[in-house]
């Protein structure tokens, strides 16, 4: 019931240095629903309940916030072998502690600032936003930076699911808070 108030009462709603209203409040509000809504379903002794209340758990955790930009990737990971999804998981999980740990440890031994770290992120990313808005620079860029590829194939099988899992999980670093 705290965390429901803590998204419909705007004075307790936390904002961004750019003035944005952060997730975090909702984002509690649907991980402690889903809960309690997984253990109503652990606990029920009607089949119907218990299914019915883990559809909605499920749905909870869907609806969390922090959930959303992630899930068409790792919906994805189904295709591509049995052992993909594991691969994914596997490599999230790894990477995401791994570079939470070693990037924080970084910033910190350096004394970088964590709001000049904040400001160089949001360079990057309305210099990320011009090159949507102007698909020459992308060009441009695209032109002078060579990645080394894989020829545009896909991997398959547990070793993608891994490749993948380890992108999305650097990818995913900054959500672990201020490093």
């Amino acid at each position: 019931i705290y965390t429901f108030f803590m998204i419909v009462i705007p004075v307790f709603l936390s904002r961004t240095i750019a003035g944005i209203p952060e997730k975090e409040s909702a984002g509690f509000f649907f991980m402690f629903l889903a809960f309690y809504l997984f253990l109503k379903a652990w606990k029920s002794k009607n089949l119907k309940n218990t299914i019915i209340l883990g559809v909605l758990a499920g749905v909870a955790t869907v609806l969390s916030p922090r959930i959303l930009p992630i899930l068409p990737i790792m919906l994805s990971g189904a295709v591509g072998g049995r052992s993909r999804p594991y691969g994914i998981l596997v490599g999230f999980v790894l990477s995401f502690a791994l570079f939470t740990v070693f990037i924080t440890a970084i910033v910190k031994s350096l004394g970088i600032n964590i709001d000049t770290l904040r400001y160089v992120a949001v360079v990057i990313l309305v210099l990320l936003g011009l090159m949507l808005l102007f698909p020459k620079i992308q060009q441009w860029i695209n032109s002078k930076v060579k990645l080394p590829g894989g020829g545009g194939q896909r991997r398959e099988g547990f070793v993608g699911g891994l490749l993948t899992g380890v992108t999305l999980g650097l990818i995913w670093t900054p959500c672990a808070g201020p490093i």
